[in-house]
């Protein structure tokens, strides 16, 4: 709560407004309606990557909502212990975020990358469905934290570059709205799964849905290209 609360100081006194007065009030219209949402989906290439934006949290959030409870009963682990599997998962992201994708992203372009994040992801959604000693859980949070450090911002950056200046509040507006609907689903959805089905299911789901995503990707990865 304290460093929520200092992130929203600080975008209030030291972030500057990026859009221009006169295109607010149209841009706040367009976000808060169906017909707004509509439209900047309808922007070319914008709709195919709020799907994968989607897609990709419905699936990760899967494993967020549902991880300390598998671990309890796969490796026996308690809540304190899987907070180090946590925060390991965490690092491996910062870091590809926090600098290895600024190399990655003009050697192999964000479509590219969007279509590899998506495949690692799942081999770590996958590999996590057979984890039942350390070595292997290493394994699997690897290739997830690599997949979604890879797959995230580099969706953000390609729906950054090919829209308009004028209409990126209101897409990423959607963009963000979309993930938030996709969390509030995948966490119920997950924890009726492991609870009802197996402790696995919820990570077979995640790869499912990734396998998804990644056909939306592929089929569309020319024209994103252009």
């Amino acid at each position: 709560a304290a460093f929520s609360t200092l992130a929203w100081v600080l975008v209030l006194f030291r972030l500057p407004e990026s859009r221009p007065r006169e295109n607010r009030a149209r841009e706040a219209a367009r976000t808060l309606s169906w017909r707004g949402i509509a439209d900047t989906a309808a922007l070319p290439g914008v709709g195919r990557l709020v799907s994968i934006g989607f897609l990709a949290v419905l699936a990760f959030a899967a494993f967020e909502g549902t991880f300390a409870l598998f671990l309890g009963h796969r490796l026996h682990w308690d809540a304190q212990t899987a907070a180090f599997a946590f925060a390991g998962l965490g690092f491996i992201s910062a870091i590809v975020q926090g600098g290895l994708i600024r190399r990655l992203v003009p050697r192999f372009g964000e479509v590219r990358l969007i279509l590899i994040g998506l495949i690692v992801a799942a081999c770590g959604f996958a590999g996590l469905t057979q984890v039942s000693n350390i070595p292997g859980l290493i394994g699997a949070l690897t290739l997830l934290g690599l997949g979604q450090g890879i797959l995230s911002p580099s969706v953000s950056g390609l729906v950054s570059r090919i829209t308009p200046v004028s209409e990126q509040g209101a897409v990423f507006g959607t963009l963000s709205s979309a993930q938030t609907l996709a969390r509030m689903i995948s966490y119920s959805t997950a924890n009726f799964l492991l609870g009802r089905v197996s402790m696995a299911a919820p990570y077979w789901g995640a790869f499912g849905v990734d396998l998804i995503a990644l056909a939306i990707a592929g089929s569309g990865s020319r024209r994103l290209r252009q």
